[in-house]
């Protein structure tokens, strides 16, 4: 992938010119849910709901980001566990890594810390 961030395309773009870019049909274009001011192909075969220029900008590593190697990071398991249905969190700088405490070599997703803490916060209150 190219260090030159593609264009991010303004909502008020046509819907056809749009979908020229993005090799898809005009009906298939829709905004990125990102809230960036982007568009994107949200339907259809090529379907995307982020823009590529948000794509672009994930894709980037950050500082202390879920770039690190599984060993670098110090996981933690929930003082809750019995039936194995349960998550790990690792804290890196700006970030809270999520992954299934079954499947550890697997994908893990990165949350927002105030999104994570409001998830827990939530969790506290209702059976889950």
């Amino acid at each position: 992938m190219s260090d030159q961030a593609p264009r991010r395309i303004p909502l008020d773009t046509p819907a056809s010119s749009e979908a020229l870019v993005l090799g898809c049909s005009p009906y298939q274009v829709g905004p990125c849910v990102r809230a960036c001011g982007g568009l994107t192909a949200r339907y259809g075969g090529p379907a995307s709901p982020i823009c590529l220029a948000c794509q672009h900008e994930r894709s980037k590593p950050r500082e202390g980001d879920s770039s690190m190697r599984d060993d670098e990071l110090t996981w933690q398991l929930s003082s809750y566990t019995d039936s194995g249905a349960c998550v790990e969190v690792a804290r890196p700088a700006g970030e809270v890594l999520v992954r299934d405490s079954k499947r550890r070599t697997g994908h893990r997703i990165s949350v927002e810390p105030a999104a994570f803490a409001d998830l827990v916060d939530w969790a506290k209150t209702h059976q889950v």
